[in-house]
C-alpha cells in the first residue's frame, strides 16, 4: 500500500540517519572531536595512501603504469596525481582512476539497495550485505589486502546451507590466504619470529599468480552479484529449506496428514517445546509464496509430532489483525492497519514512540526455568579457554619493537599520556584506529608500564659513562635475541650487563676506559680512554656467544683504531656508522674515519659538553681532485652558497676525495645551483645526503660534518648544557 511505502520509505531513512548522527555525535564527545572532526578524519585516512590498491589483489593489482603495478613487479601505482610533476596519477582519460572506483561502488550500493529495499527478507538481505562485503574489496582503489574479512562472518550462514555458495567461499578463502600469506611473509620479510613456512612467498607474487587471485576475486564478486536475481534468490531459498527440513508445498503439507493446508497470506502453529506442550507458537504463510513453513533441524515435521506434542490450534497472524500477541513466524511482509492520520509529524512520532512490531518477549523470557551445565557447555568453555590462550596470549611480547600499522595503538596512546600527564600536547599521528582502545592502553601504561623507576641497585664501580645496544635478530641465539646489553666505563674496564636479566656478564679490562659509544648497525663498541685513544669491540663476535656458552674470559682485548692526542671526554657514531666523532680535553671536536682511523677534521667549539647523532642532511659537496680553477668556481658557488670566495676556494684546495661546501640553498639559489651543475660549470661538485652530529656548546647547538668536522649550521640558545635525541614517537627531535 502507499502508506506501507512511506513508512518503510524516506521517514523511515531520515528518522534512521538521524539517530545514527547523534549517536555519532555523542561517541565524539569524550574524545573532544565534534561530527566534522570525525568527517574530516574519515577523509584524511582515505587520502593517505593515493594508490590503486595497497597490497591488495583486486582487479587494480592488474594495471600498470610505466612498467609498474601491484602484479607487474610489486610497486603501488597512484591512483590520483600529486603535487609535484613526478607523481602522475592513474587516469581513463582525464578521469582519475579513484572517482572511477568510488563511483562504481557507489553504483554497486545503490544498485544493491534498491534490490534489497524491494525485497527486505533474510536471505535477499544477507546476500545484499554478503555482496557489498566483497564490493568493498573488489571494486574500490586505496584496499589493503586484509579487507575481505568481513566477507568469511557473513558467507559463512550461507556456507552452512548451500552447496553453490560454499564453492565460492572456499575459493576466496584460498586467494584471501595467499594475499595475506605473501605480504606478511614475503612483501615484508623483516617481522620477528616470521619466515616463508611453505617456501611459496616467490611464486605467490609472480605476476601470474597475482593476476590469477585478482580475476578469482574479480569472478567470485560478478558471481556473488548474479545471486541477488530472483531465480538464483529462489534456488537458495530451496536450498536452506531443503537443510532445515522443510514440509515444502500444499501437497506436501497434505501428504503429512493435517488434514488442513494452510493457504497463502493465512495463519499457521506448531507446538512450543518451551511449554512442554501447553501451547502454541503462530506465524503466518507469506501472501505471495507457496512456500511452507519451516522447522529447526532439531524438531520434526509437524505431522511427526505425536499426541504428546499438544494441541495444534490455529490462529490469525496477529500482525494482521494488531492484537500484539507472541509469534515465531517467517516473513511476511505484513503490517499493522494504516492509521487515521498518514501526514509527516504523526508518521514521526510513530517511528519514534510507536511499539514495534514484534513484540517484548522479556516477560516470556524471564519465567524460563534455569538450564544445568551439561557436558556440551564444559566442552565449549574449555575450546575456548585454550583458544583464548593460544591464539592471544602465545608470544604477547613479540615484536619487541614496533611493526605494521597496529604499533600506532600503542604509539597514540603514548601521545595522549603526554598531554594527560605533562600538559605537554602532542600532535596524534595516526586517527584511523579507535581511540576507546588507545584510551585503555594510555591507562594501562599508567597502571603497569615501566615508564618510570620500578627498582634501583649500586654498582660499587665508579662509572664515567654508559652505553646500551638496543636488541636485534639473531636465528643463531637463544630466543633469537643478540645486544640487549648495557656497557659501563669504570676508568679501568668495561663492564656488560644483560638488561633482560639484568646480570654481570663480562668485565674486559681497558685501562683509562672513560667513554662509549655503540654502532648498532655494525655492532660495535667504541671506547675512548684517558689518554686519547680509541678503541673498538665487535659485540657480535665477543659478547654475543656468552649467551652460546662461551667464557668471558676469551674475550680479546679491544683493537686500537685511532689515537686523538688528548683525553676523550665523550663521544658518538654517525647514524650511518662511517665516522667517529669525538670530544676531546681542550674543547676539541674530532671526527674519526670509523675503517681507516684516520682524522677527518677538528673543530674548537668552547664549551662543548655533548654530542648527538643528529640523523642526516643535504650537503652541497665537492671532490677537490677534479677542480681546476678553484678561485673561478669559488667566485660561482657563492652566487648560491654565500660566504666568502676566499673560504670557498680554500676549502676547493683540500685534500680527499669529498669536501663539504655547506647546506643546500633554497629557491632560487637551489634551481641555479642545480642548473650550473648539468651545465658543467662545477666539475667535481654534487648534492649529497650526508650525517649530521649536533653538539651542545656555549653558542648553543651547532651541527656539524663529521666528513671533515667543520660547523655547517648553528641554533644560538643561550644557556645550553646538555641535548639528547629522542626517535620513535613521531618526528625526531633534539631535546636541549
Amino acid at each position: 500500500s502507499d502508506w506501507e511505502r512511506r513508512e518503510r520509505g524516506p521517514v523511515r531513512i531520515v528518522t534512521t540517519a538521524i539517530t545514527g548522527l547523534l549517536t555519532a555525535t555523542i561517541l565524539c564527545l569524550p574524545f573532544g572531536l565534534t561530527i566534522v572532526d570525525l568527517a574530516s578524519q574519515v577523509v584524511s585516512t582515505a587520502s593517505g595512501y593515493p594508490y590503486l590498491t595497497v597490497n591488495a589483489y583486486n582487479p587494480w593489482a592488474l594495471l600498470t603504469q610505466d612498467g609498474n603495478g601491484l602484479a607487474a613487479n610489486g610497486l603501488w601505482v597512484r591512483d590520483l596525481t600529486g603535487p609535484t610533476a613526478a607523481d602522475i596519477g592513474y587516469t581513463f582519460g582525464p578521469i582519475p582512476a579513484v572517482l572511477v572506483g568510488s563511483l562504481l561502488l557507489i553504483l554497486v550500493v545503490i544498485a544493491v539497495s534498491i534490490i534489497v529495499a524491494r525485497n527486505p527478507d533474510r536471505l535477499t538481505i544477507l546476500v545484499g550485505l554478503t555482496v557489498l562485503g566483497i564490493a568493498f574489496f573488489v571494486v574500490p582503489t586505496r584496499v589493503h589486502e586484509r579487507y575481505m574479512f568481513p566477507v568469511f562472518a557473513l558467507a559463512a550462514i550461507l556456507l552452512a546451507f548451500s552447496r553453490r555458495w560454499s564453492g565460492l567461499y572456499v575459493a576466496l578463502g584460498i586467494a584471501t590466504f595467499l594475499n595475506m600469506y605473501v605480504v606478511l611473509t614475503t612483501l615484508y620479510p623483516n617481522n620477528p619470529g616470521i619466515s616463508d613456512w611453505l617456501g611459496i612467498g616467490p611464486d605467490i607474487r609472480s605476476e601470474t599468480t597475482v593476476a590469477l587471485i585478482a580475476l578469482v576475486n574479480l569472478v567470485g564478486f560478478l558471481w556473488a552479484v548474479l545471486q541477488l536475481r530472483p531465480g538464483a534468490r529462489a534456488a537458495l531459498a530451496a536450498e536452506v529449506a531443503r537443510r532445515a527440513g522443510v514440509v515444502r508445498g500444499r501437497a506436501s503439507m497434505a501428504r503429512a496428514g493435517l488434514g488442513r493446508v494452510a493457504q497463502a497470506g493465512t495463519a499457521f502453529a506448531r507446538p512450543d517445546p518451551a511449554l512442554s506442550g501447553r501451547g502454541t507458537v503462530a506465524g503466518a504463510v507469506p501472501a505471495d509464496s507457496d512456500a511452507a513453513v519451516s522447522e529447526s533441524a532439531s524438531t520434526a515435521p509437524m505431522a511427526d509430532l505425536g499426541p504428546e506434542a499438544g494441541p495444534m490450534a490455529w490462529r490469525p497472524d496477529p500482525r494482521l489483525t494488531g492484537d500484539g500477541a507472541d509469534d515465531d513466524s517467517l516473513d511476511s511482509g505484513a503490517w499493522l492497519a494504516p492509521p487515521d492520520d498518514p501526514s509527516i509529524w504523526p508518521t514521526i512520532r510513530r517511528a519514534v514512540f510507536a511499539r514495534p512490531l514484534w513484540p517484548d518477549r522479556s516477560k516470556v523470557l524471564a519465567s524460563e526455568p534455569r538450564g544445568r551445565l551439561d557436558r556440551m557447555d564444559l566442552w565449549l568453555f574449555v575450546v575456548l579457554i585454550i583458544g583464548t590462550l593460544t591464539l592471544r596470549t602465545f608470544r604477547l611480547g613479540d615484536p619487541e619493537m614496533m611493526h605494521f600499522d597496529e604499533v600506532y595503538h600503542a604509539r597514540t596512546a603514548t601521545e595522549f599520556l603526554q598531554f594527560w600527564r605533562y600538559g605537554i600536547p602532542h600532535d596524534i599521528y595516526e586517527y584511523t584506529h579507535p581511540h576507546l582502545a588507545k584510551y585503555m592502553m594510555a591507562g594501562g601504561l599508567v597502571a603497569f608500564g615501566d615508564n618510570q623507576v620500578t627498582s634501583q641497585g649500586d654498582l660499587n664501580v665508579t662509572v664515567h659513562d654508559a652505553a646500551i645496544e638496543g636488541r636485534w635478530d639473531n636465528a643463531a641465539l637463544p630466543d633469537g635475541r643478540a645486544g640487549d646489553r648495557l656497557y659501563i666505563a669504570t676508568g679501568t674496564e668495561v663492564r656488560a650487563y644483560d638488561l633482560e636479566s639484568r646480570d654481570l656478564v663480562a668485565i674486559v679490562p681497558v685501562d683509562g676506559a672513560v667513554a662509549l659509544a655503540v654502532d648498532q648497525n655494525a655492532h660495535t663498541l667504541w671506547v675512548g680512554t684517558s689518554d686519547g685513544k680509541l678503541l673498538s669491540l665487535d659485540t657480535a663476535t665477543d659478547f654475543d656467544q656468552l649467551r652460546l656458552g662461551a667464557n668471558p674470559s676469551t674475550i680479546p682485548p679491544p683493537a686500537e683504531v685511532a689515537s686523538l692526542g688528548a683525553a676523550v671526554q665523550n663521544m658518538v657514531v654517525t647514524s650511518d656508522g662511517a665516522d667517529v666523532v669525538a670530544v676531546t680535553a681542550g674543547d676539541m671536536v674530532v671526527s674519526v674515519d670509523s675503517s681507516s682511523g684516520a682524522v677527518l677534521g677538528r673543530t674548537h667549539l668552547p664549551g662543548v659538553t655533548s654530542l648527538i647523532a643528529a640523523g642526516s642532511s643535504q650537503q652541497v659537496v665537492a671532490d677537490p681532485r677534479v677542480v681546476v680553477n678553484p678561485t673561478a668556481m669559488a667566485t660561482l658557488l657563492i652566487q648560491f652558497l654565500g660566504g666568502g670566495a676566499n673560504d670557498v676556494a680554500g676549502k676547493l684546495q683540500g685534500t680527499g676525495d669529498q669536501i663539504v661546501l655547506g647546506p643546500v640553498p633554497s629557491g632560487s639559489a637551489l634551481t641555479g645551483l642545480n642548473q650550473a651543475i648539468t651545465d658543467g660549470k662545477l666539475p667535481g661538485v654534487t648534492i649529497a645526503s650526508l650525517p649530521e652530529v649536533a653538539a651542545v656548546d656555549t653558542a648553543g647547538l651547532d651541527f656539524i660534518s663529521p666528513r671533515n668536522g667543520a660547523v655547517v649550521d648553528n641554533l644560538p640558545l643561550q644557556g645550553a648544557t646538555g641535548g639528547a635525541l629522542v626517535t620513535g614517537l613521531g618526528d625526531n627531535l633534539i631535546y636541549v
